[in-house]
């Protein structure tokens, strides 16, 4: 199974700030678009973010976000307006942290997480317990997932002061005749 930190740098960002986003869903915005989905935007809004996080002015994160996108997609033809609008709006709707945008906190933010992964690596191998990272997501065997939980959670409080959301990843396990994920598989070794 794999647990994923929701939004970690965001969060760390809020952490930073002192403050707590007001919604659950950090990428989440008030803004439309004609001929554009809310999952569109927030896709978008998602990679300007980070981008703009690790840059040092907008109009390099716009750069930066149009580099990132598929050859011949919208995202790719987006003007500086245009992403200029998605990040006003985000930092309209996250304003603690919208000073951290554009002003290269990225590395910072590295350092914080690699801190939080080196945590949960070490209490887990302390317990005897396989853990992959995957950068900010970790994976274990599904028996283990509630102890993982509670090490992901004590390493954010360790490091950031505070609780970040956790989500569960688990569309890779296999599914039984009626649909239902299998919760658990159990593999023969091999000889």
């Amino acid at each position: 199974v794999e647990l994923d930190y929701k939004s970690i740098h965001p969060h760390l960002l809020y952490a930073k700030a002192g403050s707590t986003p007001n919604r659950e869903d950090i990428y989440s915005i008030d803004l439309t678009w004609s001929n554009t989905s809310s999952q569109q935007l927030r896709a978008w809004v998602k990679q300007l973010v980070l981008v703009a996080i690790n840059a040092t002015s907008e109009k390099k994160a716009y750069a930066a976000f149009r580099y990132d996108q598929p050859t011949g997609t919208r995202g790719k033809r987006l003007k500086d307006k245009q992403l200029a609008e998605l990040l006003n709006a985000f930092k309209a709707e996250n304003k603690p942290i919208s000073k951290y945008l554009c002003s290269d906190q990225g590395i910072s933010l590295m350092a914080e997480d690699s801190r939080i992964a080196t945590y949960v690596i070490n209490k887990m191998t302390k317990n005897n317990i396989a853990v992959l990272c995957v950068h900010d997501s970790f994976i274990t065997e599904v028996e283990n997932m509630f102890i993982l939980k509670k090490m992901m959670m004590d390493a954010v409080n360790e490091v950031a002061g505070r609780l970040i959301p956790i989500d569960l990843y688990d569309d890779y396990l296999p599914t039984d005749d009626a649909g239902n994920k299998v919760k658990a598989v159990y593999l023969k070794s091999v000889q």
